[in-house]
């Protein structure tokens, strides 16, 4: 599974598709519309790494069909 979260640019008011892990490794986002670039330090990427990795636990962990007794 790949979360796919759509994120509003503060300049041109449209939405486009964070991909979280590019997000990471380049240490900015880019605006697909209108190419404005947010750019984190390692302590914001740290953070947002921590949480997102949280995220997809909970997820995962919520996805998951609880086991039934039937007997």
């Amino acid at each position: 599974m790949q979360l796919q979260v759509n994120y509003q640019c503060d300049v041109c008011s449209n939405s486009f598709p964070l991909d979280f892990n590019r997000a990471i490794s380049d240490k900015k986002l880019k605006c697909l519309n209108c190419g404005v670039e947010y750019n984190f330090t390692e302590e914001e990427l740290d953070e947002f790494n921590r949480c997102y990795q949280k995220l997809l636990k909970r997820l995962k962990n919520s996805s998951r069909k609880p086991e039934t007794n039937d007997k």
